[in-house]
């Protein structure tokens, strides 16, 4: 299913810094995983991201959990409560091309942080059928 890894660093509202966790499923055929941020600046850019590979490095003011290669999915903006909910449609046209049953895909979400940039923790999901 999934698993989270890789703690997010504080931000400019929160000391525990940003979560991501899933809602819906790792299934392909169900196709109603969604990626959910939480205790993010409110109304603040970024960018979910994929990778197949982990990492942990410093960028900004946090730390990329996700390696090379990084696909970069989409631009998303959190609401009024630092809040973003990204679904992942495994139907699309994605970049980096589409998930297949048994492969294993890291997500994380960069996004801004007043005048740098922070990461939310990561999320390590192997799909299925």
């Amino acid at each position: 299913p999934a698993n989270v890894y890789c703690e997010g660093d504080a931000n400019s509202i929160s000391a525990l810094g940003a979560d991501v966790f899933i809602g819906g499923s790792n299934s392909i055929a169900a196709n109603d995983l969604t990626l959910v941020a939480v205790s993010m600046p409110p109304n603040t850019f970024g960018l979910m991201a994929r990778s197949p590979q982990q990492a942990s490095a410093p960028v900004g003011n946090g730390t990329i959990c996700i390696g090379n290669p990084i696909v970069r999915m989409d631009l998303v903006q959190s609401d009024l409560l630092g809040q973003v909910i990204y679904y992942v449609d495994v139907t699309a046209p994605a970049p980096g091309g589409p998930v297949a049953v048994g492969e294993t895909w890291n997500y994380q979400l960069w996004y801004r942080d007043g005048a740098s940039s922070n990461f939310t923790d990561a999320v390590e999901v192997t799909w299925c059928d």
